[in-house]
């Protein structure tokens, strides 16, 4: 599926972090799912959604790369293919 092809980032909280902090995306940008509690992160940014959708994980990357496609698919793309006829 098309969610299943968008590419994500892997990494710990403090490359999270500094990709943040270089990025164009803020704070407020970041819709964040999963605990704060745990020291790794997958996130997918969606720039013309001004968006980043994140996932906390602690030892199963690829299950929180699939939970965070699902969700930025979800939250974001399945309303810009429905707008757009695509």
């Amino acid at each position: 599926t098309f969610a299943e092809l968008l590419a994500v980032h892997v990494g710990d909280r403090d490359e999270f972090d500094a990709w943040l902090a270089d990025s164009e995306f803020d704070d407020a940008a970041v819709t964040q799912i999963g605990s704060d509690n745990v020291d790794n992160v997958v996130w997918h940014p969606i720039p013309f959604a001004d968006a980043v959708i994140a996932a906390t994980y602690q030892e199963e990357p690829d299950a929180a790369a699939s939970t965070l496609r699902r969700n930025a698919f979800g939250r974001v793309y399945r309303e810009e293919f429905y707008e757009s006829g695509r």
